[in-house]
C-alpha cells in the first residue's frame, strides 16, 4: 500500500494552493504526508502539473505525481486514477491536503479495516455523508473504475459516484470525532 496526498485541486474558494498553505512550520501537504509516513507507507504527493515547480522545492522529484495528460479536468478523481496508473499494483490510502485536522487514530482504525477486510473501498462516514477523501482504495477497484473512464462508461467524474460503484466498507464516525474530518475550503475556515 502506498499513501496519497491529493493536492491536485484548483482550490478557488481559498484564492491560494491549500496544500502549501502553512501550519506551524509545515505546508498542509507536508502534514499529510508525515501522517501517512507515521502509518509506516511510502507517500506520494497527487499535483496538477502546473503546481509542479513549487512543490519540488518541497518534495523529491519521484515523490511527485501530476496528473495524468489524458485526464483534462482537475477533479479528486483524475488525481488518484493518476496516482494509481503510476503504481498499478498498490492499494492507495488517499488523504487531502485539507483535511488537516485528521487524527492519527482514525487513520489507524481505517487501516486496521482494510487489513481485515475484503472490499474494494474503505471510507469513514459522517451521518450521511461519506467521506471519500479520507479512504483506502484498493488496486483491483481502481482498475475497474480506470477501465469505465477508458471505456467512457463513466458517468460521472465525482468520488461520490466511485463509492457507488465499488464494494465499499463505510465506517460510522462518532459525533465526538466529526471536527477531525472538517475540510478547510476558504480563508475564513482556515
Amino acid at each position: 500500500m502506498t499513501g496519497v496526498v491529493l493536492c491536485g485541486g484548483n482550490s478557488t474558494r481559498m484564492g491560494t494552493d491549500k496544500g502549501l498553505l502553512k501550519q506551524g512550520e509545515q505546508t498542509w501537504a507536508e502534514l499529510a504526508a508525515q501522517k501517512l509516513t507515521a502509518l509506516h507507507l511510502p507517500v506520494i504527493v497527487s499535483i496538477n502539473r502546473q503546481q509542479l515547480p513549487a512543490y519540488e522545492q518541497i518534495f523529491r522529484h519521484g515523490q511527485l505525481v501530476p496528473d495524468h495528460e489524458q485526464f483534462d479536468a482537475k477533479a479528486p478523481l483524475f488525481g488518484l486514477l493518476s496516482a494509481h496508473l503510476e503504481l498499478p499494483q498498490e492499494d492507495l490510502f488517499v488523504l487531502a491536503c485539507d483535511i488537516r485536522d485528521i487524527d492519527q487514530r482514525l487513520l489507524r482504525h481505517l487501516l486496521d479495516r482494510y487489513n481485515q477486510g475484503t472490499d474494494e473501498c474503505y471510507v469513514y462516514q459522517t451521518g450521511d455523508r461519506p467521506q471519500p477523501l479520507c479512504s483506502i482504495y484498493t488496486a483491483e477497484g481502481l482498475r475497474k473504475i480506470y477501465r469505465l473512464f477508458r471505456e467512457g462508461n463513466l458517468k460521472r467524474f465525482s468520488m461520490m459516484h466511485v463509492l457507488e460503484l465499488l464494494p465499499t466498507d463505510s465506517i460510522s464516525v462518532n459525533q465526538e470525532d466529526l471536527p477531525f474530518f472538517n475540510n478547510y475550503n476558504s480563508p475564513q475556515e482556515g
